[in-house]
């Protein structure tokens, strides 16, 4: 049986998500056995808001598409929005800036990947899941090749 006392409650919670923008576009059918053998192009931007040290935004912006021989075959374009709420009062407005910044593809990904799944299926696409994302492993190789700050790393 799991044991909730052993959960532990972070100060900072994802409290909503919203869909801000959705745009598909399909041009060109293709064949499921070509489709599977197609490179997709995949961009992914992440920002941040802290409005205060209490509330912020995190936004995730997504676009994937395909092309064959110079001829797009589709696109989708996905920007999620997730609203956070900061519980402790010791945490300034800077660093809780720099949580919204670091986590915000961790908090909306799971969003972003049911999304594309579900388009893609009413577009007539053979569904193509985003990979999930291994966050301690992804934090370890940033810190190793340098794209993480020493002063941002932990105490270990």
């Amino acid at each position: 049986m799991f044991n909730w006392e052993n959960i532990i409650f972070h100060p900072i919670q994802l409290v909503k998500t919203e869909l801000i923008k959705l745009r598909t576009e399909k041009l060109k059918d293709i064949e499921p056995f070509k489709f599977r053998n197609i490179p997709f192009l995949l961009e992914v931007k992440s920002w941040s808001e802290a409005i205060d040290n209490a509330n912020g935004n995190m936004y995730v912006a997504l676009r994937l598409g395909a092309t064959e021989e110079n001829e797009k075959i589709f696109e989708i374009e996905v920007v999620y929005k997730g609203s956070c709420i900061n519980n402790d009062a010791t945490i300034s407005k800077d660093d809780f800036q720099k949580f919204l910044e670091i986590q915000s593809v961790r908090f909306l990904w799971p969003y972003l990947r049911e999304v594309v799944s579900d388009v893609m299926s009413k577009m007539g696409l053979i569904p193509q899941p985003l990979p999930t994302i291994d966050i301690l492993n992804t934090l370890k190789k940033n810190m190793n090749s340098g794209e993480i700050d020493k002063d941002e790393r932990s105490n270990k």
